[in-house]
């Protein structure tokens, strides 16, 4: 019997077998793990690039074209805005760029007129705009959303503290739902912000 015993504990056979067994399910997880996290940067970098290829042309545009062409359109029977011709192409650039999984309504281009802001407080100074310039998003600068404007150079005014006429910035977002390896819904979100002048 002590022989048979010794014998059995003694026998090799089949313990690399059991370690594989018991390591494979780590192995294989971690796996799909890094797949999973490389399909969701990949999907990141893509977006980020359509969009890079959606500002370009905005770019290209306005050294054709004056940006008084980003005014939205205004339709006069239902007093609805609608976006302007450039901001449309622009949307079916970063669509194209993207991919056909990428929707129109995922896309939103604005335009705001922006002022620096010198005391960095997140308020416009103490010279009056003509619009209220308040923007909790940023201390740095402030902005108003470009929605009909009068007639004329867009963003004629001049801001506060001599710091010359407002600029003309495009901010480029976007919001896309995609399902990872896992099927598991994702929301991956890119921005962009161009100054045009």
């Amino acid at each position: 019997m002590k022989s048979i015993l010794k014998s059995f504990f003694n026998n090799k056979d089949g313990v690399v077998s059991l370690e594989f067994s018991l390591i494979a399910p780590a192995l294989i997880f971690g796996s799909l793990y890094a797949m999973n996290l490389g399909y969701q940067v990949n999907k990141h970098q893509k977006l980020a690039s359509s969009i890079t290829a959606g500002s370009n042309f905005l770019q290209d545009y306005v050294s054709n074209n004056s940006t008084d062409t980003f005014r939205p359109n205004y339709n006069n029977e239902n007093g609805q805005t609608s976006d302007s011709k450039p901001m449309v192409t622009a949307k079916h650039v970063i669509q194209s760029a993207y991919g056909d999984d990428l929707k129109l309504e995922d896309i939103d281009i604005e335009t705001y007129c922006v002022c620096p802001n010198p005391n960095q407080s997140g308020e416009a100074g103490e010279e009056e705009l003509p619009y209220d310039f308040t923007d909790p998003e940023t201390k740095y600068y402030t902005k108003q959303k470009l929605t009909l404007w009068k007639k004329g150079e867009l963003c004629s005014y001049n801001c506060p503290n001599d710091a010359g006429k407002a600029r003309v910035v495009v901010e480029i977002a976007v919001d896309h739902n995609i399902h990872d390896l896992f099927a598991k819904n994702i929301i991956i979100r890119e921005k962009l912000k161009t100054r045009f002048r």
